[in-house]
């Protein structure tokens, strides 16, 4: 598994709690149904523990499926072009990116990365607020 990269010190020494926000990218075997994203949704909250507070949102056109669904934590959402997938996860409350992955990889094929935007949004936040060196812009 890789390790998350950490926020800058400045940042840190604020005492910011940084929300978890991954983003899986993937080339898919196949254009998912309306039915294959909800229950994709429905899996992943239940896999990595989060709580549904919503009915589970997905629209469907010619060449894009896409869904989202809010949880007490926050929200998750699935984006389908094509064959080309992208799944965003935002939480306030701490999961596993392997366990994400894995279930993506089971459930629709194909190939696929994780990329953890934490660093990027507390190097931004901390820009913004003048927490880094040079301050705010």
């Amino acid at each position: 598994m890789r390790k998350s990269a950490a926020p800058p010190q400045a940042l840190v020494e604020t005492g910011v709690t940084l929300p978890h926000h991954h983003l899986f990218d993937g080339i898919v075997d196949g254009h998912p149904s309306r039915r294959r994203v909800r229950d994709l949704l429905l899996a992943i909250i239940h896999d990595i523990g989060m709580t549904r507070i919503s009915p589970v949102k997905v629209n469907v056109g010619d060449e894009f499926t896409q869904g989202m669904v809010m949880i007490a934590e926050s929200h998750i959402a699935a984006h389908f072009f094509r064959r080309m997938a992208w799944i965003d996860v935002f939480s306030c409350k701490a999961f596993e990116e392997h366990a994400i992955l894995e279930l993506l990889r089971r459930r629709l094929g194909g190939h696929w990365h994780a990329q953890d935007l934490r660093r990027w949004h507390s190097h931004e936040l901390a820009r913004r607020h003048g927490l880094l060196e040079g301050g705010a812009t």
